[in-house]
């Protein structure tokens, strides 16, 4: 079952996940100049509905809360773990600083020598620091537990907590460990940025070298079609012109065989005329024959 609940996106996430489709939709959008179109100010109404909802979600303000801590985080040798578990809100006076200023006074006192004197006067400042960092802490988890309350926000005790929050934040600006932890903060602030515009750059870069893919691709593929287009003429071309040249040798030896008909015809013809007049010829001379016998009979008698 718990793989299960796992394997299923958070509200958050999804929020994440849509805020980060559209922004990049509305960064192609101004890209190509269309930042005045109905469909650039949907999607900005669609980012504002999303940023709304997404502030709403625990993991949220646990976010905000993790940034806002972000800046004491690393505190020299130890590093504070934030708990929210049993907070005693009667331990949140600024001015109470508990055992550890006590014993720091005296180890002052004890101490004779001026360089354990200033060793000791530096512990206690880390010693108060912490005490005022885990009672800042402590605040923002109550506040944090609050908001997640019904009308939490609108409780006395909300507005005493944020007003602690904002004495506490005061004074911690007042010791050095903060400077310095801030200068660490903005260093690795500088880093992260830098690292997220190189990858900002890649990607942009790579986004770049898929679209001039993509258009030689589809100029190849232009290019490509228009020579299909060009063979198929020169094949219909070719087509045409062979069904014209079978039509001509079709006409050829048509009026070949009508000409080979003629001939023939006139041949028997001139045959026919020849017989005929063989055979006339024949019937005279058999005529004169038998006209020559009657003769030469009569005479005989």
């Amino acid at each position: 079952m718990m793989e299960a609940d796992k394997s299923v996106p958070s509200t958050f996430k999804l929020l994440t996940r849509k805020i980060k489709k559209v922004k990049k939709i509305l960064e192609q959008l101004s890209q190509n100049k269309k930042d005045e179109t109905k469909e650039f100010r949907a999607f900005q109404r669609k980012l504002r509905e999303y940023s709304e909802k997404i502030k709403c979600t625990k993991e949220y303000k646990e976010q905000k809360l993790n940034s806002a801590l972000s800046d004491i985080r690393a505190i020299s040798d130890n590093s504070i773990q934030l708990s929210c578990g049993s907070i005693n809100t009667d331990d949140l006076s600024i001015g109470s600083h508990g055992s550890g200023t006590s014993g720091s006074e005296t180890s002052n006192s004890s101490s004779s020598d001026g360089s354990s004197e200033s060793e000791n006067e530096t512990l206690e400042r880390k010693e108060e620091y912490e005490l005022l960092v885990k009672k800042w802490q402590k605040v923002e988890c109550l506040i944090v537990q609050l908001e997640e309350k019904q009308d939490g926000m609108n409780s006395p005790e909300y507005k005493k907590y944020t007003s602690k929050r904002t004495e506490y934040l005061e004074e911690l600006k007042t010791h050095r460990l903060w400077k310095r932890n801030q200068e660490k903060e903005r260093e690795r602030l500088r880093i992260k940025l830098a690292k997220e515009k190189a990858n900002r750059q890649a990607e942009q870069e790579e986004e770049e070298q898929r679209r001039a893919v993509e258009a030689i691709k589809r100029s190849k593929e232009a290019e490509l079609k228009l020579l299909k287009e060009e063979a198929l003429a020169k094949l219909r071309a070719c087509q045409a012109a062979r069904q014209e040249q079978e039509k001509m040798n079709d006409l050829i030896r048509k009026k070949s065989d009508e000409a080979a008909k003629q001939t023939m015809q006139r041949q028997m013809n001139q045959f026919e005329i020849e017989a005929e007049k063989r055979r006339k010829e024949f019937e005279q001379s058999l005529l004169e024959q038998e006209e020559r016998g009657l003769i030469q009979i009569k005479r005989s008698k």
